[in-house]
C-alpha cells in the first residue's frame, strides 16, 4: 500500500455558492489535506465568495458596542461560595438566535470581546484561514499604535494592499514546516494590551464569515496576564514543580516550548516577550501538536510523566502531550467510565482495516493502557475498558441545520473505497456503532441552543456518572485525524501486546492546540477548602455552586445530554451525500 493511499484524508469538496429563499452562502471546508485545497480555488478567493455570499447576515462589528466582561463568578444567592462561570465559552451567533430562541445565546461571547478593545497593542493570530475583510473591523484600537500579526500558511491568508494601508499587517507563512497532509489548524491568538497585559484565547474558529455565522464555535480566555517585576521570578522555576499549584507555569512552559517548534524568528520573539508575563494565574493544561516524530517510554509512570521539570526537551505532541497530561494529573480511567469524542472531521483510518486514531489509539491513552494501539480485531463492550461515545451530525441534521446541506462542506468524512482502497468503507461501519447525534433533542427543547447549527467546535471529556460530573473536558482543533494527534509508527504487533517493546514512536503532521480542564487544578481568589468537580452546563455559562462536599465548576457543553446514539435508520453526514446531492442538482 503506497504511502499517498494509507496517508490520504478525506478528499476536499470543492465549495459552491447555494441559493435559498433568502441569501447565498458558501462554507469553507476544516479538513487536514493541505495537498487537498490545490483543488479548489486560492483560499483569498474563497473567503471574497463567502462573504459576498453571506451578504444580509454578515455581522456588522459596528452594531455591538464592546461589552464589559463578565467576571469569571457570581456572588448572587445565598450560597457560601460564588457561582462560578464557565472557562470554556459558547461564540455568539446573533443571526442564527433571531430564527431560533434567542435564549441560546444567553452568556455568549463575541469577537469583538476577544480583539475589540481600544487599548490592544499588538495581536499574533494563528489560523487555517483567515480573511482580513472579516476579521479587521473587529479592532477597534488606533492603527498607528496597534500592530498584526497573521500566522499561518500564507495561500490560505486574505490580506490586500488596502488591509496593509489601514493597519500595519505581517504575515508569517509556516508551510515549510508542513509536510504532506499537515496543515496549521492551530486556532489561538496572543493579544498585548498598552496596560503591561497580555491574554490567550484558544478557540475553534477559522477567522472567516462563515465559520463565525454558520457553524458552533466555542472558545477558552486566559485572564489578563501582568508584566513580572524585575523582582519577581520569571515563572522558569527550577527543582520540583507542584503539578496542581505550578500549573501556569506549567502552561507557560509548554506553551512557550510549542511556539519555538515554528522554528521562526517572529514566532520565537513571541515566546521571548511572553517569557517577561506572570502565568501564574492560568489552571488549565496546554495539550498541543506540532509536526515531527517523537517517542516516549512504555514503562510504568516515570518521573518524566508524572513531574514536569524533568521533561525539559522531552516534551511531547500530539497524543503523547495528552498522555502526559492525564499522566501528570492521574486522570487516566481503565473503565468504567464514557470517553466522548466530539468532532467535525474524521480523516483516513490508520490502516487498511478500520482502525481509528480515537477508538484504537485516544482511547488507549485515556484508559493509561500500555499497549498504546489496539488491535484491529480488538473487542469493545462492556468490561473492556472506557465506552466510546463519537458525536458526529446525521444527514437529516445537517439537511436540517439553519443553512442546510451546505453547512455539510465542513462536515467532513468519507465513507466509500477510494481508488480501490476500502478502509474507507471498513471505518465507516465500524464507526457507525460508535456514533450519537449532534442534536438529541429538537430545536424547540434543545438547552444547548445548537441544535441547528453545525458544529464545528472539538471537545474531549471523560464522565463516570453520565454528565453529573466530567473528569476532565478539552477544548481543542484536533479532529479525530491522524495528522492531528500523530500516526503510530509501530505497535500493532505481538512485541507490543506482549510487552516487548520498551518504547513507542509516532509521527505528528499538522498544528493544533488545546486546553485541558483539570478540576484539582481550579484556581480562585476565594478560600475553598471542598474539591472542586466539573458540572457540565447547556445555555448557560453558570450553575449551582456548592452540595455539603463539593463546589461544582461549570464547564459549558454545545450539545444537549443525555446523547442519543444513532438507531438504524440514522445515517451519518458524509462527503459522499454531499457530492450525490449537488450531481443532482
Amino acid at each position: 500500500m503506497s504511502e499517498s493511499e494509507t496517508d490520504v484524508s478525506v478528499e476536499f469538496i470543492e465549495e459552491k455558492a447555494v441559493s435559498d429563499e433568502h441569501h447565498v452562502i458558501s462554507i469553507d471546508s476544516d479538513e487536514d489535506s493541505a495537498e487537498q485545497k490545490s483543488k479548489i480555488e486560492a483560499p483569498r478567493l474563497r473567503q471574497k465568495a463567502s462573504k459576498r455570499g453571506l451578504e444580509g447576515t454578515v455581522v456588522n462589528p459596528e452594531e455591538y458596542g464592546q461589552k464589559k466582561l463578565k467576571l469569571p463568578f457570581s456572588t448572587e444567592g445565598k450560597q457560601d461560595v460564588p457561582r462560578f462561570q464557565s472557562p470554556i465559552r459558547l461564540i455568539s451567533n446573533d443571526p442564527y438566535c433571531k430564527v431560533f430562541p434567542p435564549s441560546s445565546n444567553k452568556d455568549t461571547i463575541t469577537l469583538y470581546d476577544l480583539v475589540g478593545s481600544r487599548i490592544l497593542e499588538s495581536s499574533y493570530q494563528f489560523n487555517m484561514l483567515i480573511d482580513c475583510d472579516f476579521l479587521l473591523p473587529f479592532f477597534k484600537a488606533d492603527p498607528l499604535n496597534f500592530e498584526i500579526t497573521l500566522i499561518g500558511v500564507q495561500s490560505n491568508i486574505a490580506v490586500e494592499d488596502v488591509h496593509r494601508l489601514q493597519y500595519r499587517i505581517k504575515t508569517i507563512d509556516v508551510s515549510t514546516k508542513l509536510s504532506k497532509w499537515g496543515t496549521h489548524h492551530s486556532k489561538m491568538m496572543v493579544n498585548f494590551f498598552h496596560d503591561d497585559t497580555c491574554q490567550i484565547v484558544i478557540h475553534t474558529m477559522n477567522l472567516t464569515h462563515t465559520d463565525y455565522l454558520a457553524q458552533t464555535q466555542m472558545c477558552w480566555i486566559s485572564p489578563r496576564l501582568k508584566r513580572l517585576n524585575s523582582h519577581a521570578h520569571t515563572n522558569d522555576k527550577k527543582g520540583n514543580l507542584d503539578p496542581v499549584y505550578d500549573v501556569g507555569i506549567i502552561f507557560k512552559r509548554d506553551f512557550l516550548q510549542y511556539l519555538y517548534t515554528y522554528e521562526n524568528s517572529v514566532v520565537s520573539s513571541l515566546a521571548e516577550k511572553l517569557k517577561a508575563f506572570d502565568f501564574c494565574p492560568i489552571d488549565v493544561a496546554f495539550v498541543c501538536s506540532s509536526p515531527g516524530r517523537y517517542e516516549f517510554s512504555l514503562a510504568d509512570r516515570t518521573e518524566t510523566e508524572t513531574h514536569p521539570e524533568t521533561l525539559g526537551d522531552k516534551q511531547l505532541y500530539g497524543y503523547g502531550s495528552l498522555r502526559q497530561v492525564l499522566n501528570r494529573y492521574k486522570l487516566t480511567t481503565p473503565n468504567d467510565a464514557k470517553l466522548i469524542m466530539q468532532v467535525s472531521s474524521i480523516s483516513a483510518p490508520l490502516d487498511n482495516k478500520h482502525t481509528n486514531i480515537g477508538t484504537h489509539v485516544l482511547s488507549s491513552i485515556v484508559e493509561g493502557s500500555r499497549a498504546i494501539v489496539k488491535q484491529p480485531s480488538h473487542k469493545f463492550g462492556e468490561g473492556s475498558g472506557v465506552e466510546i461515545n463519537i458525536i458526529w451530525p446525521t444527514e437529516k441534521e445537517i439537511m436540517n441545520a439553519h443553512y442546510g446541506h451546505i453547512s455539510g462542506h465542513a462536515v467532513m468524512f468519507k465513507s466509500k473505497a477510494s481508488s480501490g482502497w476500502y478502509a474507507y468503507e471498513n471505518q465507516a461501519r465500524f464507526l457507525q456503532s460508535f456514533f450519537c447525534r449532534w442534536s438529541s433533542k429538537p430545536s424547540f427543547q434543545s438547552v444547548a441552543g445548537r441544535s441547528n447549527l453545525s458544529p464545528h467546535v472539538k471537545s474531549y471529556c471523560v464522565t463516570k456518572n453520565n454528565f453529573e460530573t466530567l473528569e476532565w473536558f478539552l477544548l481543542t482543533s484536533a479532529n479525530l485525524s491522524k495528522q492531528a494527534w500523530g500516526a503510530p509508527d509501530r505497535g500493532y504487533g505481538a512485541a507490543s501486546q506482549k510487552k516487548l517493546q520498551t518504547k513507542h514512536v509516532y509521527t505528528v503532521k499538522s498544528y493544533e492546540a488545546g486546553v485541558l480542564i483539570v478540576p484539582a487544578c481550579i484556581k480562585t481568589k476565594f478560600k475553598i477548602y471542598r474539591p472542586f468537580a466539573l458540572r457540565p452546563v447547556q445555555g448557560t455559562d453558570f450553575c449551582e455552586g456548592v452540595n455539603d462536599d463539593t463546589v461544582y465548576y461549570p464547564i459549558r457543553l454545545p450539545y444537549d445530554t443525555p446523547l442519543k446514539r444513532y438507531t438504524d435508520n440514522d445515517r451519518p453526514w458524509t462527503t459522499e451525500k454531499l457530492e450525490e446531492i449537488y450531481s443532482t442538482a
